[in-house]
């Protein structure tokens, strides 16, 4: 245990290291913006594209691309050790979840860089929820570049399959039902010989937080409307909750873990071995650069007791609180940038994401991304709060027990709602 002390601490300590040599060393002239960012290769292409874009127009101010490869966790990683290194990006990309773990302390609110003017000119130009995404307390702390909501895919081959042994299946309709994604499911289940092992799976058991979404259709939600009490309990909760665990306990319709060996959901869904899978638009390209392209569809989330619903997210780029005001009017300028229609075009080019402009029916949209973008009438954001990170890993971790089948929905609900950062957190009303 001491050992693995001392290697940690070793190891924080070489991060923070580097990143001091870093801020000590490395110099920017005082007109360079830097700018950090995330993502797979194809979205590094696109901030290319959207810089060579804005260098042309302005050539007179310099951005240096800061760019982590990868999602989520190395991102954040680096982002919080050149925090406490005081070598802080200028502007940083963002994903709505994080905002409130950053706006205390190191996020400059809009309102102290960009004119009321200029302000109002772009939130009025964002859809309601990527506006909503990146506020918190009713102030304005990002500029939202790209969002992007969950879907079902279909895989058409999976479906042949089935009809071999079923007959002709019925492909759902925009106003399918819960019931009838639950029998489609059952029916792209096949095992063929009879040997209790299946070869084809209906559907990609998903992380919980994809499976909201379907919570929110059958009437189920964390917290209510002022976010301040937990209401993940009651019919509603335990339907929801249920069905979650019957799809990989009792109807055998996802694959159980390592039932497909190492196999991902994304490989599971391209190779045929599971016929649908809840994903987003950055989904597409990698679909559409495979066998299935013009084999797959993209259907709506099914209607449940409580509507229907699709979980959002936004990513935008925020500004670090002590922006030199050397660069103050650069970081405007690019700002406001992001807003126009050539970076919004640049956006739906990659297939990968949607901007935030509300005037998207101007633009071109490539066929796959539209059902996407017609989902947003029916899109909503999850309600982040500021323990949302603890609640998503202990949820997780609790859910490991509830899908082993040692535990029962009621059992799960109770002790969930008992777990000290809701109870102390979030009480009940």
């Amino acid at each position: 245990m001491r050992w693995l002390k001392l290697s940690t601490a070793l190891l924080l300590t070489s991060w923070l290291f580097q990143e001091l040599l870093l801020s000590r060393f490395q110099s920017f002239d005082t007109s360079t913006i830097r700018l950090a960012f995330y993502g797979n290769y194809q979205d590094y292409q696109t901030w290319q594209v959207i810089l060579q874009l804005f260098h042309a127009q302005h050539p007179e101010i310099k951005i240096i691309p800061e760019y982590t490869p990868g999602f989520g966790g190395e991102y954040e990683g680096r982002l919080q050790r050149q925090i406490l290194a005081g070598n802080t990006p200028d502007l940083f990309l963002l994903q709505d979840e994080s905002l409130p773990y950053y706006v205390d302390n190191h996020l400059l609110p809009l309102n102290k860089l960009l004119t009321p003017e200029d302000l109002e000119i772009l939130t009025q130009a964002w859809v309601t929820t990527a506006r909503e995404s990146l506020r918190w307390d009713d102030v304005q702390y990002g500029v939202p570049v790209s969002g992007g909501c969950l879907l079902i895919y279909l895989n058409l081959q999976a479906l042949q399959q089935a009809e071999q042994i079923h007959g002709p299946l019925r492909l759902p309709t925009d106003e399918w039902t819960i019931e009838q994604f639950l029998q489609l499911a059952r029916q792209l289940t096949l095992d063929k010989d009879g040997d209790g092992r299946c070869e084809q799976f209906g559907f990609w058991h998903p992380w919980w937080g994809y499976f909201q979404s379907f919570f929110w259709s059958i009437g189920a939600d964390l917290f209510d409307a002022s976010r301040s009490h937990w209401v993940m309990n009651g019919p509603a909760a335990e339907q929801a909750w249920q069905l979650y665990q019957d799809l990989l306990c009792v109807e055998k319709v996802c694959p159980a873990p390592g039932e497909l060996g190492q196999m991902r959901q994304d490989i599971a869904f391209l190779s045929g071995r599971v016929a649908m899978v809840i994903n987003g638009p950055w989904f597409i390209p990698l679909v559409e650069n495979s066998s299935l392209k013009g084999q797959y569809r993209v259907m709506p989330i099914p209607r449940g007791p409580g509507g229907r619903w699709t979980r959002l997210t936004w990513d935008g780029l925020v500004v670090r609180k002590d922006l030199p005001e050397q660069i103050q009017q650069e970081a405007r300028t690019f700002l406001l940038f992001l807003n126009s229609s050539d970076v919004q075009q640049v956006i739906l080019n990659s297939q990968r994401f949607f901007p935030p402009g509300n005037t998207i029916g101007k633009l071109t949209v490539a066929p796959p991304l539209q059902p996407f973008i017609e989902a947003l009438a029916y899109a909503r954001l999850h309600q982040i709060t500021p323990h949302w990170k603890d609640i998503n890993k202990l949820i997780s971790r609790r859910v490991s027990t509830l899908l082993s089948g040692k535990q029962s929905v009621a059992e799960f609900l109770n002790e969930l709602a008992n777990e000290p950062v809701i109870r102390q957190n979030y009480p009940a009303p």
